[in-house]
């Protein structure tokens, strides 16, 4: 009930969809998504189905990346209408997820519940029925699902979860590193694993390249805009003021928040709170560089982790007047010389 609050309060505050470069008029990313589904489910192969309705919409087939992962599709063909009501049933899974995780790191109870609320706010558009085309969403889910069951000792959910979310999106690579790295001193076969895990999905993408490179080259390949166009900190602003409410104010208020919510994961503590600020950084490294003003949403990869540590700015502001004001211990006088 508390997502569907949030997703009738803000909804006309958020598109529903990414904007597209589409040529058809009033048609974007989803009416694409629906037809290239609709083609393959007619029994024509995903990549032809993709690459067709790409080039016959004005959007770009090369390099292999502008074509899509098949994931959303399978599991729209696999699902059909059930398939929002899976993403729903991810993020009430997410939530409960944070709320448990939260409640360890938050030590009052305020914080808890309002960490948890801010999660729920930069969800609440994934109740909509479209969110389901949008890899995006898929991922993010998965990756705090991965995040919320990793245990020392026992990260093999985990891995496969985050295994899951790149199949969504390759865009979420990074946390297979980024998890293997942070696990290297500590337990170094569950290192390997997640760096096998990364090594597997580099191999499943390999194949899918190739098939993307074939079917464009079968139509005419239509080269994309390059992506690493060294935004820097305004375009990191931006991929989180495109997955959160954040667009309805000024930009500059955007700013101050998005700062504030890196300081408020440094105040925290914790393995989840190194976790999150280590895949937040890496996150917010790559988007300096790479991202174009249209592929702004690619920020729903973490901004739902980033956001919630709002709440614990104050403890951090605290930390730092107890710092400035505490008296310096005087110093034991020494022998004489």
């Amino acid at each position: 009930m508390l997502l569907s609050v949030w997703a009738l309060a803000v909804g006309s505050s958020i598109p529903e969809v990414p904007a597209g470069s589409g040529t058809h008029e009033g048609q974007g990313d989803l009416a694409l998504y629906e037809r290239i589904e609709t083609r393959v489910a007619d029994g024509e192969s995903y990549y032809r189905a993709a690459v067709d309705e790409q080039a016959a919409d004005g959007y770009p087939t090369s390099p292999p990346p502008t074509v899509r992962l098949p994931t959303v599709t399978i599991v729209w063909l696999v699902a059909g209408e059930w398939t929002p009501w899976l993403l729903r049933l991810l993020v009430a899974l997410s939530v409960v997820a944070v709320m448990l995780r939260f409640e360890r790191i938050a030590p009052a109870k305020p914080e808890w519940i309002a960490s948890t609320l801010l999660f729920v706010a930069t969800t609440g558009l994934f109740l909509h029925p479209s969110a389901g085309y949008f890899a995006e969403a898929w991922a993010v889910c998965l990756i705090v699902l991965s995040l919320a069951v990793h245990r020392a000792g026992r990260w093999r959910l985990s891995m496969i979860l985050g295994l899951t979310a790149v199949l969504f999106r390759e865009l979420a690579g990074p946390y297979l590193v980024v998890m293997g790295v942070m696990a290297w001193r500590r337990n170094r076969r569950e290192a390997y694993g997640w760096f096998a895990g990364a090594a597997a999905f580099c191999a499943l993408y390999g194949v899918h390249w190739q098939l993307a490179d074939r079917a464009a080259a079968m139509v005419g390949k239509v080269s994309s805009d390059p992506w690493v166009t060294f935004g820097g900190w305004p375009y990191v602003v931006d991929t989180v003021r495109f997955s959160s409410v954040l667009r309805a104010f000024p930009y500059w208020v955007s700013v101050i928040v998005v700062a504030a919510a890196v300081v408020g994961w440094v105040a925290a503590r914790g393995p989840f709170r190194d976790r999150v600020l280590a895949i937040s950084f890496t996150f917010i490294a790559i988007f300096m560089i790479a991202g174009r003003p249209n592929t702004a949403y690619w920020g729903t990869l973490y901004v739902p982790l980033l956001v919630p540590a709002l709440i614990f700015v104050p403890r951090a502001a605290c930390r730092a007047v107890a710092a400035a004001w505490r008296r310096p211990t005087p110093r034991t006088a020494g022998p004489p010389c």
